[in-house]
């Protein structure tokens, strides 16, 4: 006996109930059935000769009569990909669940996946069916992709568990996929789904990112710096270049991927430099003069190849002498001595008005407090002269 359960969607999904008997036990069972819904007029001639007896009281209720309707109409008439479909002499000789799945999965090739009573309630075989699609997006799937995946289930079964983030938590995943983001453009998890192009954006820097690790591996012995395009020039790596200039340019690209900017070759350093100090009349810059053409990267590299003295005798260059210090080589110089807390507090007081916070590098090289500088470096650091001193930490720029 066929009975049609379920309400009446707008979709063509649709969800009825067989209601049959053994050894006089009645219990039902659920059928998904997705099919090509008809005018109801077809539907109502062609299942009028279906309705039992003891369901005519019912069969003037509209709402009963569409449900009937629609399962019987589907059995019988609905095509396959396969376009075959029951007939009524099959259906006829339907006398169990058996029979019925036989009929189905040899002439409509239906798969019966229903899933036992208590099934969902289950961690494990939540985590089952989750597998292979956590294998292929990396993390639990959002909403719209198991919808789109006709995976309903899933999305019912992981909101009985309390939703993503709290089966996330328990499974040791993600709950959200990493996505690429552009900092001058957010996209949710759905529009990067659905989005080709985006996606393709994504995956295109994800192989870049990869060959710029083993790259900066090779050369700095860390995973997130990039070299200088020249840098990449000398090592032949033609298509890595070709892609960052594509994105923007290496300063962009290192914002994307999170990656810092190495430092530049001695060799890179010593043009830039030559050429500054042609217009300077063939003198070394200072690094005041430095900071007010913005050629802070400089700055770092001259620090880094051993400060002005040493760059500017390779390079050969004068240095510009300090009043009261006569000119020539200082190179050789005995390091300044560590000021006493008293006395950088003191130094401190004397162009700072709030006492309570630690100036950072930009505020001291733009007063020109060099030896502030090199005090607060020598001691380890902007955070941890604050915490020697007392004083709060804001930290703009590097030491």
């Amino acid at each position: 006996m066929l009975v049609a359960g379920g309400p009446r969607t707008k979709s063509t999904s649709f969800v009825f109930v067989l209601e049959y008997s053994t050894n006089g036990n009645p219990f039902q069972r659920k059928i998904s059935l997705q099919r090509k819904v008809f005018a109801y007029q077809n539907l109502v001639r062609a299942t009028r000769p279906w309705i039992e007896p003891r369901f005519a009281s019912f069969y003037k209720h509209t709402h009963l009569k569409q449900k009937l309707g629609y399962f019987c109409f589907c059995v019988m008439k609905a095509k396959v990909s396969t376009g075959r479909s029951l007939t009524r002499p099959q259906i006829d000789q339907v006398e169990d669940l058996s029979s019925l799945e036989e009929a189905f999965e040899s002439a409509l090739r239906v798969v019966w996946d229903r899933k036992p009573k208590g099934y969902w309630s289950s961690i494990e075989n939540l985590a089952n069916e989750l597998g292979r699609l956590i294998e292929k997006y990396d993390s639990i799937p959002s909403t719209a992709e198991l919808r789109q995946r006709k995976k309903s289930s899933l999305v019912k079964a992981i909101a009985d568990f309390g939703g993503r983030k709290v089966l996330a938590d328990v499974m040791g995943l993600r709950a959200k996929k990493l996505k690429w983001k552009e900092p001058s453009l957010e996209r949710d998890s759905q529009e990067y789904s659905f989005d080709k192009e985006k996606r393709d954006l994504f995956e295109r820097i994800k192989r870049l990112r990869e060959a710029l690790s083993i790259i900066s591996f090779r050369k700095y012995g860390v995973f997130n710096r990039i070299p200088s395009l020249k840098a990449l020039e000398r090592m032949k790596l033609s298509t890595v270049l070709k892609e960052i200039q594509e994105l923007g340019g290496i300063a962009k690209v290192a914002t994307l991927i999170n990656f810092k900017i190495g430092e530049k070759e001695f060799d890179e350093v010593a043009c830039d430099l030559l050429q500054i100090g042609a217009s300077l009349g063939y003198r070394f810059p200072t690094m005041k003069e430095l900071n007010q053409m913005g050629r802070s990267d400089l700055r770092r590299a001259v620090s880094l190849y051993g400060g002005v003295s040493v760059v500017a005798q390779r390079i050969g260059l004068e240095v510009l002498a300090k009043a009261g210090r006569p000119p020539g080589d200082h190179s050789a110089r005995k390091p300044q001595r560590l000021w006493s807390n008293e006395k950088l507090l003191k130094a401190l007081k004397e162009f700072q008005k709030n006492t309570t916070m630690l100036p950072s590098a930009n505020e001291l090289v733009s007063l020109g407090r060099y030896d502030i500088l090199y005090q607060i470096r020598a001691r380890g650091g902007h955070r941890k002269v604050a915490c020697q001193l007392g004083l709060k930490s804001r930290r703009q720029g590097s030491y």
